[in-house]
């Protein structure tokens, strides 16, 4: 968990694949858009690898608007609003990879449980 965390922290993306049999057969921390899986997934909507359990949140008092955060998405599921001078979430294109919490240095950024969102739970 320790490596899985700080590969985290440097942007990389962790990733479970599941084999043909319900088995994990391997633990990856990617990087976008290298990725053999993610790349499938988002440029073509092969669901090479499902998206996490979290989803990002905002906490948009703790937020100072750099966009830091939404440099680092791999995703696209953040971008700035000048009029509100911060970043908005996307939940739908969110795969709760946590990249983006790593970036905001003032913490304004944590993961919630995808289930918390009734319109995207059981959504992976």
């Amino acid at each position: 968990m320790a490596r899985f965390r700080e590969h985290n922290a440097k942007g990389y993306i962790g990733t479970i694949w599941f084999g043909p049999f319900p088995y994990i057969n391997n633990l990856c921390s990617c990087a976008s858009p290298e990725c053999a899986g993610i790349r499938p997934r988002v440029d073509f909507g092969i669901n090479s690898i499902y998206k996490a359990g979290y989803l990002i949140d905002l906490n948009e008092s703790a937020c100072s608007g750099c966009g830091a955060c939404v440099a680092v998405c791999s995703f696209g599921a953040l971008h700035m609003d000048k009029a509100l001078g911060r970043p908005v979430v996307d939940l739908g294109r969110c795969y709760g990879c946590g990249v983006c919490r790593h970036a905001c240095s003032t913490g304004a950024l944590f993961l919630v449980p995808r289930d918390q969102f009734p319109a995207l739970a059981g959504r992976y």
